[in-house]
């Protein structure tokens, strides 16, 4: 049971089982033989630290006589003499590890409040650890918080002196707030949140003094970082070292809005009213506002309107107290210029220094809404642009539940009882929507904005009452803005082969559009100017054109999304998009089709050029009216066929590779800017002679053609307008039926075929109509043999080919 360590005189004996009592009294005997830390002994105290967290973690919950000799030999004693005794790093660390694990898993409470008595743990925060050293401070701000949450009324005062005025853990945290490591500046922040929650008047006393005497040195450190943000906004280039750089930023803002966020909801009136009136003199009045609300350059430093919307913004979105809120909001909407005088100004020392600008006699009014006018229709400053109307959605986010009548009393639509909607508003909402309807340029409104201006004008006119004028007119303006915006367009579906292509992905991507407002509102990619490079298909809803196909795709993002907008006003639903084909059957793959009356051409699949790529084995290539199909014989039925391969010919590219290889690539337009795009299918096509090859690509070549002549069609009667009277093929227009339904297709006059192996020659249609009937066999259905080559000859001349879908 016992192994004995060490020499005669001089000797410990070592239980074999750490879970027990007797474990425990060696580890003392360990502890208190070895009270002087030396290099021949420090693995051996480190060691028994460490065991030592273990025994009585496990001793609180399964043995109570273990944590009872535990107290009754006072061995935390141990802790305290090491740590003073010792200069060595390696114990420090271990010493601060077995604390933070035993505070942290401690369950019972009377051992609890026996570790924190007699000042013990009040002696180790004020211990002058070596900080620089970056496991020590790890360790160390760990077993603060850990301390910080074990803080209520009850145990506040083994940490609070309130006779001498010492509250070690919350002095101590301060000195660290503005350390360089996020994570700890992160821990800082909760220790501090954990003290301020405490609801005991002398522990708040003393909160709001230290409070009031370390703000004046926390804002002046966020008015320095805000103000060389501001600069970098205004300098640099959207790249990617940029957007990290701004990044940090930006999360470090974010971090202490939500910090003062958390301390308001903390529900302490005295910490709050302090908090308030720092802020708002400090970074509100002179830095978010001013700005926003001057007419003219002074000399003052003023944040560009990027940065003051940006601000403004995730204060709403991080503070809920609605008395800060009124004192950010209520200048801007009924205020003057004489509502913000403080300002900073540069002293001689280059420092930001705070001063109280001269009142104005005569002050300019309604100087924010004018502001905002020239931001959003400006239209030459995209980054405050779009942060203008995020904040106008985060007005809507935040105001209606919690003041309504600041809402009211501007005039901004909430509850779907208002009749009139802030004339200023109004202007800025119609003047956008006809800046979308211009020749594009550098101007242009990018995408991403647009999206988020329909989610603000939603909420507006649901907040109004239905018919109204107001309703009326921005209805108007949007169909007048899609028309122009469709006659742009028409141009571009007349002249361009790829418009169906671009139609298609460029639709899918704003369906898959949406704002996520927290996301946006921290974004760096959005506060830095939209770049305008080539090949940047990808991020084009928020940069800018480059040549004539990003400016034909912004076009159809903007359509796409005001017509979205357009119904959502006038209640309809959406019945012409996505464009789709009326069909009685879609084929897919493991279906069983009949092959008997079917032109087929046989290959087999390689899905790499190298010669040595292995290949698949015989297929038929197929085509209906609308997909490209591969099949491999039924094994089982003759003259039947299952699906290995479906998709759409008009998503098809087509290419040729050599006499006997053709290169087939299909692409899913749904999928065209999705994290994982693949093909739907992609791969080589070879036959066994270029005559095949040929007339394989001929037939794919016409069957995608008018596959994709029967979208165009579609987009045609979605603009409103009729299709050429002439077609590409200079071919006869004649009816043909689907589904009851008459439409007019270009047909290419016949040509004479004659392949090898076929018994005489015959006409061969160069797209074989097909024939879907709706029942479908099941692929194992047992039949005669099957056929595995071309099946030419089984056709009659002028008979109809013809695929069956079983």
């Amino acid at each position: 049971m016992f192994r004995k360590l060490g020499g005669s005189g001089a000797s410990l004996w070592k239980p074999r089982n750490i879970h027990c009592i007797d474990y425990l009294k060696y580890l003392h005997g360990v502890l208190a033989k070895n009270k002087v830390v030396t290099e021949s002994n420090r693995d051996i105290v480190i060691e028994a630290l460490r065991l030592l967290s273990e025994v009585l973690v496990w001793g609180d919950q399964n043995d109570v006589s273990i944590f009872d000799f535990f107290l009754e030999r006072q061995m935390h004693q141990h802790f305290l003499g090491i740590m003073q005794e010792s200069n060595s790093t390696s114990v420090h660390v271990q010493l601060l590890q077995t604390l933070n694990i035993i505070f942290e898993n401690i369950r019972n409470e009377s051992a609890l409040y026996f570790l924190l008595s007699n000042n013990n743990v009040n002696t180790v925060i004020q211990h002058e650890f070596n900080f620089a050293n970056e496991d020590i401070m790890a360790y160390f701000i760990s077993f603060m918080k850990t301390l910080s949450l074990k803080i209520n009324s009850k145990t506040v005062h083994f940490f609070f002196n309130e006779a001498t005025g010492e509250f070690p853990l919350l002095t101590v945290a301060l000195k660290h707030f503005y350390n360089t490591e996020p994570m700890v500046r992160t821990a800082i922040r909760t220790i501090t949140l954990s003290i301020y929650k405490v609801d005991d008047p002398s522990v708040q006393k003393f909160a709001v003094e230290q409070l009031k005497l370390f703000l004046p040195q926390l804002m002046q450190s966020i008015v320095d970082q805000v103000v060389r943000m501001d600069t970098f906004i205004r300098s640099a280039q959207n790249e990617s070292s940029n957007q990290d750089r701004l990044a940090g930023m930006i999360d470090e803002q974010i971090g202490y809005l939500n910090y003062f966020g958390d301390i308001f909801a903390a529900q302490s009136t005295e910490l709050s009213a302090v908090l308030r009136e720092s802020f708002v003199s400090s970074i509100l009045e002179p830095l978010y506002l001013l700005p926003l609300l001057l007419p003219f350059e002074s000399g003052a430093i003023l944040l560009c309107p990027a940065s003051c919307f940006f601000f403004l913004t995730n204060l709403l979105l991080c503070i809920s107290d609605v008395d800060l809120i009124q004192s950010a909001l209520q200048p801007l909407l009924f205020g003057n210029e004489n509502e913000v005088r403080r300002e900073y100004r540069i002293d001689s020392n280059g420092l930001h220094k705070l001063t109280i600008r001269d009142s104005v006699p005569v002050p300019s009014k309604l100087l924010f809404f004018r502001r905002l006018n020239e931001t959003i229709i400006g239209g030459y400053d995209h980054q405050a642009e779009f942060f203008a109307l995020l904040f106008l959605n985060a007005i809507y986010q935040k105001l209606p539940n919690t003041m309504p009548y600041l809402l009211e009393v501007a005039q901004i639509p909430h509850s779907s009882h208002c009749t009139a909607l802030n004339q200023e508003l109004q202007a800025i909402i119609l003047g956008f929507l006809r800046r979308a309807a211009e020749e594009p340029n550098r101007n242009v409104i990018r995408p991403v904005a647009m999206n988020l201006f329909t989610v603000v004008v939603r909420r507006a006119v649901l907040g109004l009452d239905q018919g109204t004028d107001v309703e009326r007119h921005i209805v108007e303006t949007t169909e007048e803005t899609l028309t122009e915006i469709v006659k742009h367009l028409e141009l571009s579906l007349m002249t361009r082969d790829d418009f169906l292509d671009l139609f298609e992905e460029e639709f899918f991507r704003v369906e898959r559009m949406e704002v996520r407002i927290d996301n946006a509102a921290t974004d760096a990619t959005l506060l830095l100017p939209p770049v305008c490079v080539k090949d940047n298909v990808v991020n084009l809803s928020r940069d800018l054109p480059f040549n004539a196909e990003d400016e034909v795709r912004i076009r159809l993002q903007l359509y796409f999304i005001l017509r979205k907008f357009h119904l959502d006003l006038t209640g309809q639903a959406e019945k012409m998009l996505p464009l789709s084909f009326q069909e009685g059957n879609l084929v897919e793959v493991n279906d069983c089709i009949d092959l008997s009356n079917s032109d087929l051409l046989m290959c087999t699949v390689k899905h790499s050029p190298n010669k040595n790529a292995p290949k698949s084995p015989p297929k038929a290539l197929v085509t209906d009216t609308f997909n490209f199909i591969l099949a491999e014989t039924h094994s089982h039925r003759f003259g039947y066929g299952i699906i290995t391969n479906v998709g759409r010919l008009e998503n098809m590219k087509i290419e040729l590779i050599d006499r006997t290889c053709v290169k087939i690539t299909i692409r899913n337009p749904r999928t065209r800017f999705a994290f994982h795009d693949k093909p739907v299918f992609e791969g080589l096509l070879v036959f066994d002679d270029s005559i095949r090859t040929f007339s394989a690509k001929q037939r794919l070549t016409v069957a995608r053609k008018t596959a994709r002549d029967y979208k165009i069609k579609q987009i045609y009667e979605l603009f409103g307008s009729s299709p050429p009277a002439e077609t590409p093929f200079g071919g006869a227009a004649i009816p043909i039926s689907m589904n009851g339904a008459t439409t007019l297709f270009p047909v290419a006059p016949p040509r004479q075929a004659s392949l090898p192996g076929s018994p005489r020659r015959r006409v061969t249609p160069l797209l074989p109509p097909v024939s879907l009937s709706a029942a479908v066999l099941p692929a194992d259905v047992s039949s005669s043999n099957p056929s595995g080559s071309d099946s030419t000859n089984s056709s009659q001349t002028g008979q109809k080919h013809s695929v069956h879908l079983v």
